[in-house]
């Protein structure tokens, strides 16, 4: 392994499905009835875990811009990730749902090396470890 660099993989991602349209990114199918404008589904990437081949862990966090519900405000704040409150919310409307999404190309090793290394960082956190992953 050289010392200048670290082959990283993409272990997993977390994402959310929303609209954007020319005024503003929307939580999915959640625009505004009377928005007559143009309209396209993205996934919004807001988590990535990337690997190296000894089994480091590394997540990179990004910062997106927060969508708007059917009435055009900001969401409550609400997050749901994998089905588990991750942020607490302030009520008045829908969670939005952050979905895990592990990358299929690794292979088995790599799998078994990263399904080991995320479980064991779960655990800590799980036992006042920190706040990762």
């Amino acid at each position: 392994m050289s010392l200048l660099y670290r082959t990283m993989y993409e272990y997993s991602r977390v994402y959310e499905e929303v609209t954007l349209t020319e005024e503003g990114v929307y939580v999915k199918d959640q625009v505004p009835d009377e928005y007559g404008g143009s309209q396209m589904n993205v996934e919004i990437v807001h988590r990535v875990t990337m690997m190296d081949m000894t089994g480091y862990i590394e997540e990179l966090r990004f910062e997106n811009p927060i969508p708007k519900s059917k009435n055009g405000n900001t969401t409550s704040g609400q997050v749901l990730l994998d089905g588990d409150e991750i942020l607490a919310g302030t009520g008045g409307s829908d969670p939005r749902t952050w979905t895990t999404r592990k990358n299929d190309t690794l292979t088995s090793n790599q799998k078994s090396l990263g399904d080991f290394h995320v479980a064991l960082i779960k655990k800590d956190r799980e036992t006042g470890g920190g706040n990762v992953l």
